[in-house]
């Protein structure tokens, strides 16, 4: 029988824990997140931190959430415009723009001098909480402004990644404009060109970053000075051609997880990446050499980082030097095959079989990481090779991961195995 001693009176229940619920009800997994578990495989989880579609599910269900009462109409609207990605090349109807335009013109009409207007600015506004904006003319500079200078208490994440011509002003509004983001966690920027010391500015300005990525599209020399100073900083990811004239050693950063850097000659102790990886290795769960990676790994590099779980490169120029200690916690590689080097990956001594007989014995995955999976490599490689090649490639890397019991994947977990069947199985070659 129903033990009537267990109901619960809701009406009782005080407004803090309601809101503790119906916050639970429309947060989206991941997307509002500024820290990222460092377990498992943070190749395939990173892009449930952008999943757009999450958010729109959340979103549906803050729209039902406003049809119940009144309070709750009122909580919900207060959690309106949470994630604002605005950009002026996007389909103009599209929901994600007119949403992002709505937001923006809600904010212009806002008077700042208003105490009434400002006490509403929860209940119209809401609480954006990340926001995405790539400022390509003067007037979304001036749009940009507004959303900072009113809107920017609750803001966590901020990606303001853009063309040339509007970065240094992007930088200095950001700078200029740092007491009124004190929530900001997690920043995504194109390096400036005004500044000399931009991830100096950086720090400063934002001293609570728990992530930083930093793109720049020219080649130029980095300046010696310039350093980072986070104590919080988990994930670094400096997306620019080139680290040299970046000097490390001063660099406080001792919380870092994930880095994600342009490394060169990895055999070469003058190489800023190596340096950087060695001064910060000791916590990294992930590093991501990215695909301009040659040379060997010095014999150190696992003591260097010594709780690594996943390294990422290309494994047919980057050269792992010896066998991965055996003790050492390695359970995932993500591979960025190169089209290219196809005929040096087919040969008998090949860096990718080497590097697969280096790889310890309780090695856990091999992922090749491809625009398209398997399905997108094999079309890159039918423009250049044999398809009879093809397949010998592909069937003696399946062989030669399976000789050591290692998964071969794509990023989608479409197992090397299931592809061949599905690919070549029917096709006569002979």
């Amino acid at each position: 029988m129903f033990d009537g001693r267990f109901m619960c009176d809701w009406k009782s229940l005080p407004v803090e824990i309601w809101y503790q619920i119906l916050n639970a009800v429309i947060d989206p997994p991941y997307v509002l997140d500024t820290v990222i578990d460092p377990r498992g495989c943070y190749w395939r989880r990173q892009d449930l931190y952008h999943d757009k579609e999450a958010y729109a599910k959340a979103e549906r269900e803050r729209r039902a959430l406003r049809l119940v009462c009144r309070s709750w109409q009122a909580f919900a609207d207060g959690q309106k415009y949470r994630w604002i990605i605005y950009n002026s090349h996007a389909e103009p109807k599209s929901a994600r723009q007119k949403l992002a335009v709505e937001a923006l013109e809600a904010i212009r009409a806002m008077d700042i001098h208003s105490t009434t207007d400002m006490e509403s600015y929860y209940r119209t506004i809401g609480k954006p909480r990340r926001i995405q904006f790539p400022v390509a003319s003067v007037a979304e500079l001036e749009l940009l402004q507004n959303l900072i200078t009113r809107l920017a208490k609750k803001v966590t994440t901020l990606c303001l990644e853009c063309p040339d011509n509007y970065r240094d002003e992007v930088f200095n509004l950001l700078i200029t404009h740092q007491q009124v983001l004190p929530s900001l966690r997690c920043l995504m920027l194109t390096q400036p060109t005004c500044h000399a010391t931009p991830l100096r500015a950086i720090s400063a300005a934002f001293p609570r970053l728990t992530g930083l990525t930093m793109s720049r599209c020219d080649l130029v020399s980095q300046p010696a000075d310039d350093s980072i100073s986070l104590p919080d900083l988990e994930s670094l990811y400096l997306d620019i051609p080139t680290l040299v004239g970046l000097r490390p050693e001063g660099w406080h950063m001792p919380g870092l997880l994930r880095l994600i850097i342009p490394a060169y000659d990895m055999g070469n102790i003058e190489d800023v990446g190596l340096n950087i990886v060695r001064l910060h290795g000791s916590r990294l769960a992930f590093l991501d050499l990215t695909r301009r990676a040659t040379g060997r790994l010095p014999i150190e590099f696992w003591t260097w980082c010594p709780v690594l779980t996943e390294l990422a490169a290309c494994f047919s120029r980057l050269d792992l030097g010896s066998m991965v200690p055996a003790t050492h916690p390695l359970q995932y590689i993500v591979h960025f095959p190169d089209a290219h080097f196809l005929l040096n990956e087919a040969k008998e001594d090949g860096i990718l079989w080497h590097n697969i007989q280096h790889l310890p014995p309780r090695f856990e995955n091999f992922i090749v990481s491809y625009t398209g999976g398997w399905s997108g490599f094999l079309e890159r490689l039918n423009i250049g090779y044999d398809r009879n090649r093809v397949e010998e490639y592909f069937r003696r890397l399946s062989f030669v991961c399976a000789e050591k019991f290692i998964r071969v994947e794509d990023e989608n977990k479409l197992t090397l195995d299931e592809f061949l069947q599905r690919n070549f199985e029917s096709v006569n070659l002979n």
